[in-house]
C-alpha cells in the first residue's frame, strides 16, 4: 500500500504547484521514506474483517498486498469504518466501470487510481493532475462517474 500512499502524497503535491511540473527525485524519495502511524487498536471486528476481505477480493488485481497489510492498516485508523466506507465506495466504482467493459490491465490500474484519487479531491482536480496510462479523459470522465 506504500504504492498508494505513494501515489496519493504525490497527486497531491503536484496541485498544489503547476501542473505541469514533475515531482523532484528528493520529493518522491520522501514518500518512500514514511513511516506508517501508530496501531490504534489491537483487532478488527468480524464485520469489519469480512468487509476488509471483499475489499481485497475486489481490488486485488491492482492492489497486491496481502490480507495481513490490508488488517494491518486498518487496525491503524482512528475511525475503520469510516475508512472502509471509503474504500468501499472505490471498490464499487472499480467493480461496476471495469465489469462493463473488456480492459487490459493497464487500464484497469487506471480506473483504480482515478476511484482512489477521487476519494480525496474533487472529479476535476483528479482530472486536472493525474497522469493516466492507457485510458483518454473522455475515459477517465466516465470512469468518475462511477464513483
Amino acid at each position: 500500500m506504500l504504492a498508494i500512499l505513494s501515489t496519493l502524497l504525490t497527486f497531491f503535491g503536484i496541485s498544489r504547484k503547476n501542473k505541469d511540473q514533475e515531482p523532484k527525485a528528493a520529493q518522491l524519495a520522501e514518500l518512500a521514506s514514511l513511516n506508517p502511524g501508530p496501531i490504534r487498536r489491537q483487532g478488527l471486528s468480524p464485520k469489519q474483517m469480512e468487509r476488509i476481505y471483499k475489499l481485497r477480493d475486489t481490488l486485488a488485481e491492482v492492489e497486491r498486498s496481502p490480507i495481513e497489510k490490508w488488517v494491518d492498516n486498518f487496525k491503524r485508523d482512528a475511525n475503520p469504518d469510516k475508512e472502509l466506507a471509503v474504500w468501499e465506495r472505490i471498490a464499487d466504482g472499480y467493480r461496476r466501470y471495469c465489469s462493463k467493459r473488456l480492459l487490459s490491465m493497464e487500464a484497469k490500474e487506471d480506473v483504480f487510481q482515478l476511484m482512489l484519487l477521487r476519494s480525496m479531491a474533487s472529479e476535476q482536480e483528479v482530472l486536472n493532475h493525474i497522469k493516466l496510462k492507457t485510458l483518454t479523459v473522455d475515459e477517465a470522465k466516465e470512469t468518475l462517474k462511477e464513483f
